[in-house]
């Protein structure tokens, strides 16, 4: 596994990935989410990086996590990890930004 730790401890995020709860890994070259279907996003195929409702204040628990990739074409690809807790953006922005991945609202999700 990754040297990523979440706030608690853990080694994945719990999350979902369209209608699919799972865990969500931060490997050292891609994100994995375990489930079925598993998804596996390599770094370097993610064009941009969106943290969606992570800076709406305490009014909401959670956040997504929103991974657009690089694709051919007009056909925009994406993968959206849903119900992320608040507690784990700090780690996962973090890692995002170790990792060098361009994230497209950061200014807007400051908390």
């Amino acid at each position: 596994m990754g040297k990523f730790r979440t706030a608690q401890g853990a080694q994945s995020i719990a999350c979902a990935h369209k209608a699919n709860a799972g865990h969500l890994f931060c490997l050292e070259k891609s994100f994995v989410f375990i489930h079925k279907p598993t998804v596996i996003v390599k770094h370097e195929d993610i064009e941009t990086v969106e943290f969606e409702r992570a800076g709406q204040g305490a009014a909401t628990r959670n956040f997504d996590l929103r991974l657009q990739l690089k694709g051919g074409g007009s056909r925009v690809q994406d993968a959206t990890f849903t119900g992320i807790a608040r507690d784990e953006y700090p780690v996962l922005l973090a890692f995002v930004q170790s990792k060098q991945l361009h994230v497209t609202n950061l200014k807007a999700n400051a908390m």
